[in-house]
C-alpha cells in the first residue's frame, strides 16, 4: 500500500505537473561552423539568401521551428549506418533533421521516397 500524501506534498505534486515542458528544441545544440556548412539544404526548407549571419540566424530558426513542430517525431536511429543519432522527421513536410545523441545537430534535408523507406524500415538515413 502506497503510503497517505500531506496536502502540502500534494499541492508541490501538483505545481510540478503544471511546469510546462521545454521545447525539444533546447536540447539541440547549434553550431555556426555546422550551420554554415549545411545551408546548402536550406533550400529544403523554403530559406533563400546567403550563409551570413543573418541567414544563419534564419536558418537556426527554422530547424528549430522544424524540431519544435508538434508533426515532428524524434526516432532514435542512425545517419549513414553507422553513426547514432536522433531523427527529427515529419511525416508532412517529409523533412528530417538529424542530432547526435549529445543534442549537436547535424544536418537536415527534405528526404527522397526511398531515405523514407529506410528511416521507416530501418532507422537510418543516407
Amino acid at each position: 500500500m502506497g503510503r497517505l500524501r500531506t496536502v502540502s506534498e500534494l499541492e508541490n505534486l501538483s505545481a510540478l505537473s503544471k511546469v510546462p515542458k521545454p521545447p525539444p528544441s533546447e536540447f539541440v545544440n547549434f553550431e555556426t561552423r555546422q550551420l554554415q556548412k549545411k545551408f546548402k539544404h536550406a533550400v529544403d526548407f523554403n530559406l533563400s539568401g546567403t550563409p551570413n549571419a543573418e541567414g544563419l540566424k534564419s536558418y537556426e530558426q527554422t530547424l528549430k521551428a522544424h524540431i519544435d513542430d508538434p508533426l515532428t517525431q524524434k526516432i532514435a536511429g542512425k545517419y549513414r549506418w553507422n553513426q547514432d543519432v536522433n531523427h527529427y522527421y515529419n511525416p508532412e513536410t517529409k523533412i528530417d533533421v538529424m542530432t547526435k545523441p549529445d543534442g549537436n545537430f547535424i544536418s537536415g534535408w527534405k528526404l527522397s521516397e526511398t531515405q523514407i523507406s529506410d528511416l521507416k524500415g530501418e532507422g537510418n538515413v543516407y
